[in-house]
């Protein structure tokens, strides 16, 4: 499997996952190793850490992560790398002391949650400027709204086609 991580300063960077009976290792993909891979998952690095740890529906769903392949294959990568993750804290004893370690952790946590809020937050913001301050995308309600007339419409010429082909065959 690849993961292709968009949105960086430097561009996109891409990383090889494959896991064998000897474990899992990764290391930077080449060309020839995304063409061959059974999975290539893409998104930005906050994107992918949600569809890895929070909430990845939301991620599919608005089109944020791309995926090309198998998306089985992807979904046991993510099960496999949630259950593999290993404790921070646990690696962080050994070096520093527990006090300490428990510290950083903790900070860590609380940052990432701050972050993701804060994420959030912005995104529903700008969601809120967009649609009802600058009015330059519909609203929830207007989309669904467009989305029954455009049903409609639809059906309205369905009807219309099948009438006509009603009358012109009455006509033969």
């Amino acid at each position: 499997m690849v993961t292709r991580v968009e949105g960086l300063p430097t561009g996109s960077w891409a990383i090889c996952v494959a896991a064998s009976y000897d474990g899992i290792a990764i290391t930077p993909a080449s060309a020839e190793a995304i063409e061959a891979a059974d999975a290539v998952i893409a998104g930005t690095p906050l994107e992918l850490r949600r569809l890895m740890f929070a909430d990845r529906t939301e991620s599919l769903r608005s089109g944020r992560v791309s995926f090309e392949g198998d998306i089985e294959i992807a979904d046991k990568f993510r099960e496999l790398l949630v259950t593999a993750r290993p404790d921070l804290e646990e690696r962080l004893v050994a070096w520093i002391g527990e006090p300490a370690a428990f510290q950083i952790t903790n900070w860590i946590r609380d940052a990432r949650d701050w972050f993701l809020d804060a994420s959030d937050d912005m995104a529903a913001c700008t969601g809120q400027y967009l649609q009802e301050d600058s009015r330059q995308l519909p609203t929830g309600e207007e989309m669904n709204e467009f989305c029954a007339a455009v049903d409609d419409a639809a059906n309205d010429v369905d009807r219309l086609a099948a009438r006509i082909e009603h009358i012109a065959e009455s006509r033969r």
